[in-house]
């Protein structure tokens, strides 16, 4: 379904609203219409992963994540979210590590 810019922008909005109200997968019906609209737009793949990282589908998140970052490859949230998934959850210590460190690359002044 083809929306207006500003459609777009208003879903993105009411999928945040129903994260805020643990209403996980009406909120990810909202982000795919984004992205449907807006493929090229990383701040909708991005809330993907969130809302797949939060239901704990690390595999998701992290393909949504992936999909930020090759269109935006300096996405400091986007490198952040998936150091945490690598960290915390896959324990995979060396790729959180390479994540942070390119992210701090391109947030010199971010501690």
């Amino acid at each position: 379904m083809r929306l207006e810019p500003y459609c777009v922008e208003y879903n993105y909005e009411l999928g945040k609203l129903y994260e805020q109200h643990g209403r996980d997968e009406k909120a990810l019906e909202n982000y795919r219409l984004c992205i449907e609209n807006s493929p090229y737009e990383p701040k909708f793949q991005l809330r993907m992963g969130e809302v797949y990282s939060k239901m704990e589908d690390y595999k998701r998140a992290k393909k949504h994540i992936g999909r930020a970052l090759k269109i935006k490859k300096d996405y400091v949230e986007a490198l952040l979210l998936w150091a945490k998934i690598e960290e915390t959850w896959d324990k995979n210590f060396q790729k959180a590590y390479d994540l942070y460190t390119i992210a701090k690359h391109f947030e010199p002044d971010n501690p």
